[in-house]
């Protein structure tokens, strides 16, 4: 579908809402959801190169890497560790004062990953009614 959507229109991201969700390319088969899950992930790096456009796939991390409010790593990635390795950049979304009930919590975007840049972390606000984070302004006092 991705290259029917190049060749008519152009296309410059595709977004992959869940990258677990998908079987692996071909249908082949794997030994472990890991390597399958590994599979998709490299399928998206193909997809991203073949048509020179950025792919973004987003993955859950596992439960216990977010315990005691610890900023979440690499490690927790869903289902498996080749996402880490196929992907260019990887971001993951750090809420440590998360309440259920609270919809002002501060965030932050941690830089995990970044094949040619830096590492690091971008404070954010939620805004889960709109289902968005917005960025703040840390230039200001």
């Amino acid at each position: 579908e991705a290259h029917r959507i190049d060749r008519d229109h152009g296309l410059a991201c595709a977004v992959i809402d869940y990258i677990s969700a998908f079987d692996a390319p071909g249908g082949a088969k794997f030994d472990t959801r890991t390597r399958e899950v590994g599979a998709v992930a490299g399928a998206c790096k193909a997809l991203a190169q073949n048509l020179d456009c950025v792919v973004v796939a987003a993955s859950q991390l596992n439960r216990a890497s977010g315990k005691d409010n610890a900023p979440p790593t690499l490690r927790g990635l869903r289902d498996s560790g080749e996402i880490e390795q196929w992907a260019d950049a990887v971001a993951l979304i750090h809420r440590p004062d998360h309440d259920e009930k609270s919809e002002d919590d501060a965030a932050r975007l941690l830089i995990a990953k970044n094949r040619w840049g830096e590492l690091g972390s971008i404070a954010m606000a939620p805004d889960l009614k709109n289902s968005r984070f917005l960025w703040l302004d840390t230039t200001r006092n």
